[in-house]
This record gives structure tokens, sequence and C-alpha cells, in this order.
């Protein structure tokens, strides 16, 4: 570490002069280049708001590290935050590569025609279409908006597919009714016949429950169910032999025996 002209390979030498530094500085708020370390700037500055001094190392970014009163525990708040340059690195570039995979999604998807369109020459937008790709939890009151955040931005560790996008479909079943959203590029459009709700029995379902999953389908003996763990290895199942009562009784029942 280079400090006011003066190489330091000691780290209690270093930290010293780091503190020594600190006192010789009379302006405040106002920043001083004081030396470098591993190939980056320092500078240093007394925030008067915080009543503390604050050490600034740049090399084509800046970070900045709080400086306290134990001279070593300096140097190793300093190693600490060049020590996780390649962590966040490594996120960068992941965050990076998703807005990349989504700009050639976006860019798949333009031209691509909307329901209205879809339909005024003479095509229907039909299930049998479409495969299931995943299957989650609805959690509180998250809205389709969070729904295509979650699928583009934060997507579950569990998901294979891409990121949500135009001619998608998202299908909500909130315990009461079961509803699908064709995606467009600004918004959703509801889908009133792509399921055939008045006429559909429901004859499988599936839930995402914690770290596990359970899937549920109709036999005629009842009900075959299964319960998997996080990577979708079968851990449990049977019949429930019940044909009285609709699948969505039946997988409350069998779900609240679980626990």
């Amino acid at each position: 570490m280079k400090i006011s002209g003066k190489v330091f390979t000691e780290k209690k030498e270093a930290g010293m002069a780091l503190l020594a530094v600190c006192k010789d500085i009379k302006s405040v708020d106002a920043a001083m280049d004081i030396g470098s370390y591993q190939g980056f700037n320092m500078r240093i500055q007394f925030d008067s708001w915080s009543k503390e001094f604050i050490l600034s190392v740049k090399h084509e970014s800046v970070a900045k590290v709080r400086l306290g009163a134990d001279a070593l525990g300096n140097i190793t708040r300093i190693n600490n935050l060049l020590e996780s340059y390649p962590e966040k690195l490594a996120e960068a570039e992941q965050r990076l590569e998703t807005v990349q995979e989504q700009m050639t999604n976006a860019k798949e998807e333009v031209g691509k025609p909307f329901p209205k369109e879809i339909e005024s020459h003479g095509m229907q937008i039909k299930k049998e279409d479409y495969k299931l790709v995943y299957v989650g939890e609805l959690l509180g009151n998250m809205s389709l908006d969070d729904i295509f955040e979650r699928f583009n931005i934060d997507r579950p560790k569990d998901f294979r597919g891409h990121s949500l996008s135009v001619s998608d479909i998202v299908v909500l079943n909130d315990g009461e009714k079961v509803t699908a959203h064709f995606v467009d590029s600004i918004s959703f459009e509801q889908l009133d016949s792509f399921l055939n709700l008045e006429e559909q029995v429901l004859s499988e379902l599936a839930y995402e429950v914690g770290e596990r999953y359970f899937a549920i389908q109709r036999t005629e003996e009842g009900y075959d169910y299964s319960f998997y763990d996080e990577d979708f290895r079968l851990m449990d199942g049977g019949v429930y032999e019940n044909d009285e009562i609709s699948i969505e009784e039946a997988a409350e029942e069998l779900l609240e025996d679980e626990g």
C-alpha cells in the first residue's frame, strides 16, 4: 500500500499511516488523494453528517468503505471490499446475460399478432397449441405484472423455460376461479374461451408447497396423488378413494393431512 508517497508492506504500519492521514485532514467533506493499493487509487474525506472518515477506492468505478479507529481493522475492511469484486462482477455478468436474453426474446416477438388480430384472420388461440412449462404457488396479492417481472428479472431457480413474453399464456387459479391471460406487448388480455371452463371439469392439478411439489389427477377409483421433493424426485403417493368430491377438495384434504 502506498500512502503519501511512501510504500508500506506491513498491514499494521499501513493502518497507522491511514489513521495519521485522517488526523491531518483539515477540510470537511473535501476529498483528498492519499495514495494507491493493488492498482486502485485511494481518496479520503471526512463526512460531517455521519462524523466518519470515508475511504474511496477507484479504478474504472468507485467504491467506498467507512474507516474506524482500529489500524488493522481498516486494512481488513479495504481487503474485504476488494475481494468482493469478483463476486460482484459475476453478478453483473449474470444480469447482463439476462438482459441480453430479454432483448433476443423481444426481437423474436416483434410482429407477432395480438389476440384480436389473430381472431380477425380466422385463427383461434387454442389450449392444444400450448404446453405446460411451470406450476407455482400464487402468493398473496401477486398480480400479473408481478408474475411478468418475476419470470423476466428474478426467475425461480427451478424454472427452465424462456422469459415470459408476447403470445405466452398465464393461467391463474385463486381457489375460486381459473382464468387464462394472453401476454401482449404492453398488458395482458383475458381469454374467456381458452380453457372452456363452462364445460370443463378439472382432471389434474399441481401445486408448489414450500420446497416440495404436489400433483393429483382423477382416476376411476377417485384420485391418484404424488409428493415430490425440490428435485422432482418422488417422495410419497397413493390413491384417494372418494370420487364424490371435487379434485380441489381432495387436494385440500391431502395437503392438510400432510401438514
